[in-house]
C-alpha cells in the first residue's frame, strides 16, 4: 500500500511539472503556421455553425408555436452567410477540430483555444504513457520505476512541451494513440475477449480523425495482431484473423461517422437548390496524401538516405547535447537484448516500444520528416530511454568486492568511480540537460509570433485588408474577408489593390514555397523593386532550428536554411505599401510566363 501511495504521488509531482511546462503563459500563444491557423478557422466556422443550427431551430420552434412566417430557407441561407464566420472544414481532421471547438466553447474563440487543447492532451499523455508502460510489464516488480521514468522523460521531453503549447493536431493526436495502444496491450491478456480489442480500434480509428498521419497507428495495431511470432505468439491463424478483422472494423467508424455528415447536407442542399460548402471527408484526407505527396516531390530534391538524420539533428538542435539520444540507444539496445531473452507476455512487452519506435522512425524519415511528425514516436522514446536508465540503476545496485573483502571500506578514488556513482551522474547530468532543454523549448513555446502586431498596424495605416505570403495566419487576426493570397501575376495583384488590399504582408513562407523560378516569386520581386517597405516586425520563432525543421523534406537543405536563416530575414515580417509603388501595378500588365 505505501509504494502504490508513493508512486501515485511521484506519479503526481510528475504530471504537475509536465503541467506546469504546457500551461504556462499559455494564453500567450497563438497561430503561427498554415496548419494550426486552418485549425482555429475551421473550429470557428464550426462553432458558430452549431450557435446557428441551434438558434435556426428555435426560430422555427417559435414560427410553429403562432409566430408567424418567422423561418424561411432564404432568410436562413443570407443569417448563415452573415453570422457564420471561420472557413468551412477543408483539412481532414474533423476530431482535433471538435476538440478545439470544445475548447472554443469554455474559454470563447481565442487564439490559444488550439494551444489549451493541446496542453491538455500533451499532459494527460503523461499519465497514459505511465498506465501503458505498467499494463504492459504488469507482472514485473520494476514496472512501476520503468512507468514513472517512462512518464518523467515525456513529461521533460522539449518537442513534446513545445508540440503541446501549439494548436496542431499533434499532442491529442499522440495522446489518442496512446489511448489505443494501450487498450490493445491489455486486449492481449490471457482470456480478454474481442471488446478491449474493439476498443484499441476505436480510439486508433479516432485517433486518425484526430491526426490523419495516426494511419501508422491503425497498421501497427493490425500488423502486432497479424504477424506471426510477434506480439500474437500463441494464438491460432484464425483467431489472429478474427481480433484483427474486429480491429480494423471498429477503427473504421468514426471516420465513416465523418463522412456522414456530408451527404446529410448535400441531401438538403439539393432539396433546396444550396450547394454544400465543404468538401466530403474522405476528399479532404485524400487531398491531404496527395497535397504531402506533391510537396515533397516538386520543393526538394530526393534525400537519400540522408534524411534518416533529421529526427537526430532535431532532437540534439532541442537538447543542446547527445546524451538524451545516446541513453535513448542504450534503452533500444537493452530492449532489443531483453526481448530475444524472453519469451510469450515478458517478450511481447519489449517488442511493444521496440517496433513501435523503429518503425515510425523509420518510415517518417524516409517519406517526410518534418520536426512534428516526431509526436508519433516520442512516447515511445520515452519508454526505451526508461528501460535503458532502469537497466543503468539496475546494474549500479550490485556491489563489487572490495581490498579488504567485506564489501566495504572503497578508497575515494574507487567510490568515484563506482557503478552506483557513474549511474547517480548519469541520471544527474540527463536530469539537469533536461532541465535546461526544456526551458529552451518554453521559451520558444512562449515567442509570440509578430502576425498580431502586423495586423494591428495594417489597421491603423488604411484597414485590414491585404495580400499575404500565409493566408490562414492573416486571416486568424485580420478575418477571413480580409487576406489574400499573393496571386501568380501582377494583373492580378493590381486587381487586389484596386479592391483596397493596401499592403502585403511577407514572412518566412517566402523562402519555402516561393522560390526564384515560381509565379508568386516573380510577383514577390517585383513588389521588393517597385513598393516601399512600410514597416518590420520580429518573428524570431522562425529562425530557431526546431521551428525549421517543420519545412524539412530533405535534411541538408534543412540545415543549409538554418545557417541561413538570418541572412534570409526568417525572422521577420516585412509590411510592403502597394499603394505607393512606383511604378503601380496595372490590372492590364503583362502575365508572367507559366511555370515550367
Amino acid at each position: 500500500m505505501k509504494s502504490r501511495a508513493l508512486t501515485a504521488g511521484l506519479l503526481a509531482a510528475i504530471m504537475l511539472a509536465g503541467g506546469w511546462l504546457r500551461f504556462d503563459r499559455i494564453r500567450e500563444t497563438s497561430p503561427f503556421l498554415w496548419d494550426d491557423a486552418i485549425h482555429h478557422l475551421e473550429a470557428v466556422w464550426l462553432g458558430d455553425a452549431l450557435h446557428f443550427l441551434r438558434t435556426s431551430v428555435e426560430l422555427k420552434r417559435a414560427e410553429a408555436r403562432g409566430g408567424g412566417d418567422l423561418w424561411t430557407w432564404e432568410g436562413e441561407r443570407h443569417r448563415f452567410h452573415q453570422t457564420v464566420g471561420g472557413i468551412p472544414p477543408r483539412f481532414g481532421r474533423p476530431g482535433h477540430m471538435v476538440l478545439v471547438t470544445a475548447a472554443m466553447a469554455a474559454v470563447g474563440p481565442v487564439p490559444w483555444a488550439g494551444p489549451l487543447v493541446a496542453a491538455s492532451c500533451g499532459t494527460l499523455s503523461i499519465a497514459a504513457l505511465f498506465a501503458l508502460v505498467l499494463g504492459a510489464r504488469r507482472n514485473d516488480r520494476e514496472a512501476p520505476v520503468i512507468a514513472l521514468l517512462a512518464a518523467a522523460f515525456l513529461a521533460f521531453d522539449p518537442l513534446s512541451v513545445r508540440l503541446s503549447r501549439e494548436g496542431l493536431a499533434d499532442a491529442d493526436g499522440a495522446f489518442f494513440a496512446l489511448l489505443a495502444i494501450g487498450a490493445y496491450v491489455r486486449a492481449r491478456r490471457p482470456g480478454m475477449g474481442l471488446a478491449p480489442t474493439a476498443l484499441a480500434g476505436l480510439l486508433a480509428g479516432f485517433s486518425f480523425t484526430v491526426q490523419t498521419r495516426n494511419f501508422l497507428v491503425v497498421a501497427m495495431l493490425a500488423g502486432w495482431e497479424l504477424a506471426p511470432g510477434a506480439l500474437s505468439a500463441g494464438r491460432r491463424v484464425g483467431e489472429r484473423t478474427r481480433r484483427a478483422a474486429t480491429l480494423l472494423a471498429c477503427a473504421a467508424l468514426f471516420p465513416v461517422l465523418c463522412e456522414l455528415p456530408y451527404y446529410g447536407a448535400l441531401l438538403i442542399g439539393r432539396a433546396h437548390g444550396i450547394a454544400p460548402q465543404v468538401r466530403s471527408y474522405v476528399l479532404q484526407v485524400i487531398g491531404i496524401f496527395a497535397n504531402h505527396h506533391y510537396a515533397k516531390r516538386d520543393y526538394v530534391q530526393a534525400s537519400g538516405l540522408a534524411n534518416l538524420a533529421s529526427y537526430p539533428s532535431l532532437f540534439h538542435s532541442l537538447a543542446g547535447s547527445w546524451l538524451p539520444q545516446l541513453v535513448a540507444l542504450g534503452g533500444l539496445a537493452v530492449v532489443q537484448r531483453q526481448a530475444l531473452a524472453r519469451h510469450g507476455e515478458e517478450r511481447a512487452a519489449r517488442l511493444v516500444p521496440l517496433t513501435w519506435l523503429i518503425g515510425t522512425f523509420l518510415f517518417l524519415s524516409v517519406t517526410a520528416p518534418l520536426g512534428r511528425y516526431a509526436s508519433l514516436f516520442v512516447p515511445a522514446l520515452a519508454w526505451v530511454s526508461a528501460e535503458g536508465l532502469a537497466a543503468a540503476l539496475r546494474r549500479a545496485r550490485v556491489r563489487g568486492p572490495t581490498p579488504s573483502g567485506d564489501g566495504h571500506g572503497h578508497s575515494p578514488a574507487q567510490r568515484l568511480f563506482s557503478r552506483r556513482l557513474a549511474a547517480t551522474w548519469l541520471v544527474a547530468g540527463t536530469i539537469a540537460l533536461g532541465i535546461q532543454a526544456r526551458a529552451g523549448a518554453l521559451e520558444s513555446g512562449v515567442a509570440e509570433p509578430g502576425y498580431a502586431a502586423a495586423v494591428a498596424w495594417m489597421r491603423a495605416h488604411g484597414g485590414p485588408r491585404h495580400v499575404t505570403t500565409t493566408p490562414y495566419v492573416s486571416q486568424v487576426w485580420a478575418g477571413v474577408g480580409e487576406a489574400e493570397f499573393l496571386p501568380g501575376t501582377e494583373s492580378e495583384l493590381a486587381k487586389l489593390v484596386e479592391s483596397g488590399h493596401r499592403h502585403l504582408l511577407v514572412d518566412l513562407i517566402r523562402n519555402f514555397f516561393l522560390g526564384p523560378f515560381s509565379a508568386k516569386g516573380e510577383v514577390l520581386k517585383q513588389v521588393a523593386a517597385r513598393c516601399p517597405l512600410a514597416a518590420t516586425f520580429p518573428n524570431t520563432w522562425a529562425e530557431r532550428p526546431e521551428y525549421l525543421f517543420e519545412f524539412n523534406y530533405d535534411v541538408r537543405e534543412t540545415w543549409h536554411r538554418i545557417e541561413s536563416a538570418h541572412a534570409d530575414r526568417s525572422g521577420e515580417i516585412e509590411i510592403y505599401d502597394l499603394a505607393a509603388c512606383s511604378p503601380p501595378f496595372a490590372a492590364t500588365s503583362p502575365e508572367l510566363p507559366a511555370e515550367p
